[in-house]
């Protein structure tokens, strides 16, 4: 829970939270923590902060019923499948539901991969 709060305070610094987002963030920081440290995932402090921030921009499309525009499919297969379902299984925590969302997946994944590469 210390990690998430500090994700947060973080975000906070960078991008006003409201209130009625902050249940569902910690649920979906919740979950991106579970994953990486399930998968040896190791993210340092700022790449935290740049995911807590894509995440936070990811509840708020959700919410609003915004997509991102879609990914070539190209791109997709560039991208390890291990970190498109590990980002698949956290976006899958968010209420209003990301189904088939490929451009969240994908943008979520690279996060991963970066910090699994580094």
């Amino acid at each position: 829970m210390e990690m998430i709060l500090k994700i947060i305070q973080d975000v906070a610094e960078l991008e006003s939270i409201d209130p009625s987002e902050q249940k569902e963030f910690q649920d979906v920081l919740s979950a991106a923590i579970e994953v990486t440290e399930n998968n040896s995932i190791i993210l340092t402090p700022a790449r935290w902060s740049a995911v807590g921030v894509h995440l936070l921009g990811v509840i708020r499309r959700t919410k609003n019923n915004e997509k991102l525009p879609p990914v070539d499919q190209t791109i997709l297969q560039q991208v390890c499948p291990d970190m498109l379902k590990l980002s698949s299984q956290v976006l899958d925590r968010l209420s209003g539901g990301l189904e088939n969302d490929d451009t969240e997946v994908l943008l979520l994944a690279v996060h991963f991969e970066a910090a699994k590469s580094s």
